[in-house]
């Protein structure tokens, strides 16, 4: 990754230098972004609803804290690519000043810490989850040595990495500038490091609860259904392996052409850590989820139940027979006027005919006007969210609002 001598542009392709893969990826990392803050944001709101226990000194622990702790380091990468995208990244990098790739490399060095930082601080917090769902004191020995062992593997990786990334080239510099002397590993060679690592404590992350939930006393059913809560809580492997993937089917061209060529594996970079946090605040916002669901949804669909019902009561009453033989019904002015002329008419014939006689204006006026006040009442707004008619109380109201003729 030297400082680039761009060709002479002559030798370009047509539509060569105007090629940029930018537009899909900083769009890409907005949404990103809104995930990452969504998490942190739900998550401690979430938490914030739990009741405290006897014995507890505060509501959150040191699960919620490594979560947030992650959150500044992905805004600062994330920050540093938009800054990027500004000055090049998504072109080829032979298209752009020399002083410009060097700048972008820079802050890409930079930005492999941060990745590192987030990634790290993620992983702890999901382990410390671990930690808190399944108390140490009811747990067997095995599955707390092997929450130990989870803990010192993730912390040798979080170092391992740092220094790999660190003391890839020799001196520092040479990561932006090959032409300075020194050496350099091969870049390959510290990224599958990496991703094969942590593929594997991923894996002991999301393996590690499953035979505890299978212990418990419950349904085969149940079991199931937390294993698979878990499982989906934990679902940023499949980011973790498609970044090894991506990593190892790269080309040296790709790897080369930085600024163009090695965007397809930072979507899979800047996605991990995000979907990281995710996946660990999941679990986490379930209080949260039953808040909304007593808060809002309960009440909102017993209001549309309260209206269903009182509608239909209402539409059978209104369709009842009254003291003086007329229909008093909701429905339209063409069906009425039928009822109320099937209703009203009388025999004039002794015969077998016989002849119908329409109500009179004044009496359409009055069955539509009783019509109108009862549906009024229906739709008017109770005098609290949780109000409910009973059958009693309706009918009186009815009676009560509407005038018989």
């Amino acid at each position: 990754m030297s400082a680039w001598a761009a060709p002479d542009p002559g030798s370009w392709p047509e539509g060569y230098e105007d090629e940029n893969h930018g537009p899909g990826l900083l769009i890409f990392t907005i949404v990103l972004t809104a995930v990452t803050i969504l998490s942190i944001v739900a998550r401690f709101w979430s938490r914030s609803l739990v009741n405290l226990e006897p014995g507890q000194t505060g509501l959150y622990w040191w699960d919620d804290w490594t979560a947030l702790i992650s959150v500044p380091l992905i805004l600062a990468r994330f920050a540093i690519l938009f800054y990027m995208f500004t000055v090049g990244l998504g072109y080829h990098a032979d298209t752009l000043p020399s002083e410009t790739y060097q700048r972008i490399q820079q802050l890409i060095f930079v930005g492999y810490f941060l990745y590192t930082g987030a990634v790290f601080f993620v992983k702890e917090s999901a382990i410390f989850f671990l930690n808190r769902v399944f108390p140490r004191h009811a747990n067997p020995t095995w599955f707390n040595a092997a929450l130990v062992v989870t803990h010192v593997l993730n912390v040798a990786w979080f170092i391992g990495i740092f220094l790999a990334n660190l003391l890839m080239c020799i001196p520092v510099a040479k990561n932006w500038d090959r032409t300075l002397p020194g050496y350099c590993v091969r870049g390959n060679a510290v990224w599958i490091a990496n991703g094969s690592t942590s593929v594997f404590i991923d894996l002991l992350i999301l393996l590690l609860p499953l035979p505890k939930i299978w212990s418990l006393q419950m349904s085969n059913s149940r079991k199931s259904a937390l294993s698979i809560i878990f499982a989906l809580g934990y679902c940023a492997i499949i980011i973790s392996c498609g970044r090894l993937i991506t990593v190892l089917t790269a080309t040296p061209s790709s790897m080369m052409d930085a600024t163009y060529g090695f965007i397809n594996v930072l979507y899979w970079i800047n996605a991990e850590a995000p979907v990281l946090l995710l996946s660990v605040c999941l679990p986490a916002m379930l209080p949260l989820g039953r808040h909304v669901r007593t808060t809002y949804f309960v009440p909102l669909t017993s209001r549309f139940s309260t209206y269903i019902g009182s509608t239909r009561r209402a539409s059978s009453y209104a369709s009842s027979k009254t003291r003086s033989g007329r229909f008093s019904t909701t429905v339209n002015s063409e069906d009425l006027e039928m009822v109320q002329t099937k209703e009203l008419g009388k025999v004039h014939s002794r015969s077998s005919q016989h002849r119908i006689l329409e109500p009179s204006r004044p009496q359409r006026e009055t069955s539509v006007a009783e019509a109108q006040e009862v549906e009024d009442f229906l739709l008017r707004e109770p005098d609290s969210p949780h109000q409910r008619y009973s059958p009693g109380t309706l009918e009186e109201g009815m009676l009560h609002e509407a005038r018989v003729v």
